[in-house]
């Protein structure tokens, strides 16, 4: 007894006629038909009465149609629980961000990843590249989010989005209260940075600032982004950070922008082991990056 020949028998029987089984199936009326009368004249057996108004069950009709419900409603059942097991990811997704991007980008992700996998374990380690890169080398992390490309061979590097920096100080600050771009005036004043020595090779800020014909005072320094605004709305200084750290000061007040000549663009790479094998947990959250970090990192003013 073919499993195909009971589906085409059960869908005319629920529909009451051929022509809305074909339909229901997307098959032709006479594919139909034919299916049905072999399942018949295998099982000698007469299941429907044919009439103008459509189709009526016989008696043997009805015990089939009874049994096929019973079939197919577990044959469904299957269906999920293969679809289940399928959603089911379990595991632990190890991942490395820069400070910035664990604060402010990464716990949206985060939510509507586990959301769909809940059984997967996430562990974060917000740090710099460099931090970032030793840990991915030696297999204490799965994936790398940061400024910097990473250029070492164990190491592949993709970039995944970019995102604006922009100048910004307190919106009390005297000397720097019209948002006007003065090199003189920002070469003077204190810039408040990243710590030299977390970037031996490259230093982000510092390089989008000197690509302005600037060479800042960096008289605070931290290993913290979020330091680096909080200071800045104390009145100590001005920082560069990424627009999406700053959105919401600036369009409350509580930070000025300070209009730069030319619009400063970092970008985002994706990092992890070119030897190591990804987890399913690993290569899901992954796809969740590329789908959904670009747009978050694009600025929206």
């Amino acid at each position: 007894m073919e499993l195909n020949h009971l589906r085409c028998f059960y869908e005319v029987a629920k529909q009451g006629s051929f022509t809305g089984a074909a339909r229901a199936l997307r098959t032709s009326q006479p594919s139909l038909s034919k299916m049905v009368r072999l399942l018949e004249e295998r099982e000698q057996l007469r299941l429907f009465e044919r009439n103008r108004a459509g189709v009526a069950l016989t008696d043997s009709g009805k015990i089939f149609f009874e049994r096929c419900e019973v079939i197919f409603n577990e044959v469904e059942r299957l269906k999920n629980y293969t679809q289940s097991k399928q959603d089911r990811v379990e595991g632990e997704l190890r991942i490395g961000a820069s400070d910035n991007l664990s604060n402010y980008l990464l716990p949206e992700i985060f939510q509507e990843f586990w959301k769909r996998y809940p059984g997967v374990r996430i562990k974060v380690l917000a740090g710099t590249s460099e931090v970032i890169k030793e840990e991915l080398k030696k297999g204490k992390l799965d994936l790398g989010l940061f400024f910097h490309p990473a250029k070492e061979k164990r190491l592949k590097t993709e970039k995944i989005g970019a995102t604006e920096f922009v100048l910004i100080c307190s919106s009390l600050n005297e000397r720097l209260k019209s948002g006007k771009f003065d090199r003189a005036l920002l070469e003077e004043f204190y810039f408040i940075g990243s710590r030299l020595s977390d970037y031996p090779n490259s230093h982000l800020c510092l390089n989008l600032i000197r690509s302005l014909g600037i060479e800042p005072n960096l008289f605070f320094e931290t290993n913290n982004q979020e330091t680096q605004k909080r200071m800045a709305m104390r009145e100590l200084g001005y920082a560069l950070l990424p627009y999406f750290m700053v959105e919401r000061e600036l369009r409350e007040g509580a930070l000025r922008k300070i209009r730069a000549p030319k619009r400063l663009l970092a970008e985002v790479y994706l990092v992890k082991r070119r030897d190591s094998e990804q987890s399913r947990a690993t290569e899901l959250f992954e796809s969740f990056l590329r789908d959904r970090l670009p747009d978050r990192l694009s600025p929206r003013f």
